[in-house]
């Protein structure tokens, strides 16, 4: 589930950034998946393939696929309020990512689509109880964080964004969990606003803060030396 495709090799070189140290995790949904619904961990029951609101997550064939690639052979996202209009409140869902280093401190950005004429938005944060709201836009009234759209990465009139959660440490087990969910209905923000398509995280690697400290303290140093 965790690999550095074509998403990430692309907006790394766009950025003029090296690709050491990152990570596509791509949202996958069933008993293989790495996804589950937040409230008890099924990994079923917080997805289907409807398009009707039901408070659901709806998988659709779109997006990115486990590679990283642009409309690969396993191209999804899971999508909220899918018919527009259709308001609704799915499930909060997270997605587990494993095989990390144990103790490795990492910047976690979620990965998720809008249309460029419309404004649509994702909650995401490192508990329940703790959540960013992103959209397109950095919605003043909703107190959402505008994303990065990655230039020249779009599908017709739909582009890719990230945001960046925080930096957080692996488990001892090597897991970091991300939990994710839609915007409750909001009338005043009109149909569009509530719609959330979700494909997936970046994790990038940094250095611990201890080891910042050392670094930062050892460049003074030497710095004193030379005076």
């Amino acid at each position: 589930m965790m690999k550095k495709g074509g998403l990430i090799l692309l907006m790394l070189l766009l950025a003029g950034l090296p690709a050491w140290g990152v990570i596509y995790v791509d949202a996958e949904g069933g008993a293989s998946g790495n996804t589950a619904r937040a409230s008890d961990g099924d990994v079923n029951a917080w997805w289907t393939t409807a398009t009707a609101p039901d408070g659901l997550w709806g998988r659709r064939a779109f997006g990115y696929d486990q590679d990283g690639v642009l409309n690969g052979a396993t191209k999804d996202i899971f999508e909220s309020s899918g018919t527009g209009s259709g308001r609704e409140d799915s499930v909060a869902i997270v997605t587990t990512v494993s095989g990390l280093t144990p103790g490795q401190f990492y910047q976690v950005d979620v990965v998720y689509w809008s249309s460029n004429s419309q404004n649509w938005c994702i909650r995401a944060g490192f508990s329940l109880d703790s959540m960013l709201l992103f959209d397109r836009l950095g919605d003043a009234g909703s107190g959402a964080i505008a994303g990065t759209r990655i230039e020249g990465i779009q599908d017709g009139d739909r582009w890719v964004f990230t945001g960046t959660i925080g930096t957080i440490a692996a488990d001892g087990n090597g897991r970091i969990r991300v939990y994710l969910d839609d915007k409750p209905s909001d009338a005043s923000q009109g149909g569009w606003y509530d719609r959330s398509w979700y494909d997936g995280l970046i994790l990038t690697e940094v250095p611990e803060p201890t080891t910042g400290l050392l670094a930062a303290a050892g460049a003074l140093l030497g710095i004193r030396r030379r005076k």
